[in-house]
């Protein structure tokens, strides 16, 4: 008889315990299901802006070198401005590009011209700076059709991306027009980083 009641007593503490066990991992996989669910309208929202200029200051570096600039990025749906101010002093290089050519403008010299802005900023500068898939990152959006990992933040916001061979991780976000818009991007890709500053946006 007393085995029979330790018996039923270890059985209820197990069931006892099997049902707490579930509730607490059912309560992540619920957030889980909450947090994609606002990561989705978020990309939906962001992707509807069409219209943008940001502005504030880039670094960027490897093991050996480095150099910094202001900028100024005004993007369309169909092209984009890029001013970078001060750069290995280079003075003013203007980046103006569309789907089908990139031109680089510089103070005194002829403008050179290529289907890739990232191309013409290695022959130039030497650095490599993602100028295709920071139209996207810098919104805090992976680029479209590009294989990616990402892991969000507590308002389902991007915290870190893998996409095209980077890592980009996100902070400083601020609200613009009802959209939470990063004010810090880091991006490294083996021994090269790339800090990105917000200092402005401008939505229209």
């Amino acid at each position: 008889m007393r085995l029979e009641k330790y018996i039923n007593s270890r059985y209820c503490t197990t069931a006892l315990l099997l049902t707490v066990l579930a509730g607490c991992a059912g309560r992540p996989v619920k957030q889980l299901a909450v947090d994609n669910a606002r990561w989705q309208m978020r990309q939906s929202q962001l992707s509807a802006i069409h219209h943008w200029t940001a502005s504030g200051r880039i670094a960027i570096r490897d093991e050996v070198t480095g150099w910094t600039a202001s900028y100024e990025w005004q993007q369309s749906p169909d092209s984009y401005d890029i001013q970078l101010r001060g750069p290995l002093g280079y003075g003013v290089m203007q980046l103006i590009g569309s789907d089908q050519r990139v031109e680089l403008r510089q103070a005194g010299k002829t403008a050179l011209y290529s289907a890739s802005a990232e191309q013409l900023l290695v022959e130039q500068t030497g650095w490599q700076l993602p100028v295709e898939g920071l139209r996207y990152w810098i919104l805090g959006l992976p680029r479209p059709d590009s294989d990616e990992q990402h892991q969000l933040n507590d308002e389902a916001a991007l915290d870190t991306l893998h996409q095209d061979g980077w890592k980009i991780s996100y902070s400083r976000y601020k609200e613009v027009k009802n959209h939470w818009l990063p004010g810090k991007i880091t991006l490294t890709q083996a021994d090269l980083s790339v800090k990105l500053l917000v200092d402005a946006w401008k939505l229209e």
